[in-house]
């Protein structure tokens, strides 16, 4: 019954993070993992701990976001956990450094996260990554590579047919545009 409980609140807190119901999702991902550590579910415990780190980088808890995406990146690495999930932490890290400001961090978090994705396949949120790139070189100031990286993200935004990339990826083009005056 525990391990049904943990099962609805993990997926009603995941549903409410796409929602941008974020201190709601917070709390149900903190009661699932109290649960799950109970059961010592370590693998659905870093999983759903990485999420939590996604709620609370939404909520401006940057520094608790970062540890909770490096925990379950670490955890991940030991436990030879499959090549989504090392993917899916390091877009976690590559989205609270660049919430930080730590550019260059993020485009490398971000580029390995995209090229893991790219190796499996996994389009839908390789394109998460993908549509957050261009952030970084325009943090850095290069302006140009900024406008490739969007470009890219735009063309497979469209081929993969997503509507969360556009949204992730049309802000920094508005951005781009305006650091150009126009």
């Amino acid at each position: 019954a525990r391990s049904d409980t943990a099962i609805g609140l993990s997926n009603v807190g995941w549903g409410l993070t796409f929602l941008a119901k974020f201190d709601e999702a917070h709390s149900l991902l903190e009661e699932n993992l109290a649960i799950l550590s109970d059961l010592g579910a370590s693998s659905s415990v870093a999983y759903w701990t990485l999420w939590l780190g996604y709620a609370k980088a939404h909520l401006g808890q940057y520094e608790q976001a970062r540890i909770r995406a490096q925990m379950s990146h670490t955890f991940f690495q030991e436990h030879g956990s499959q090549s989504g999930r090392i993917a899916l932490s390091l877009y976690m890290l590559g989205f609270v450094a660049l919430a930080e400001q730590a550019y260059a961090e993020a485009w490398q978090l971000l580029q390995e996260s995209v090229a893991v994705f790219q190796r499996i396949k996994y389009w839908e949120i390789m394109g998460w990554g993908l549509s957050l790139l261009g952030y970084a070189p325009r943090g850095l100031g290069q302006l140009l590579q900024a406008e490739r990286q969007f470009c890219e993200a735009l063309r497979s935004s469209s081929e993969v047919g997503s509507f969360v990339h556009h949204l992730l990826v049309l802000p920094g083009i508005a951005l781009l545009l305006a650091d150009r005056g126009e």
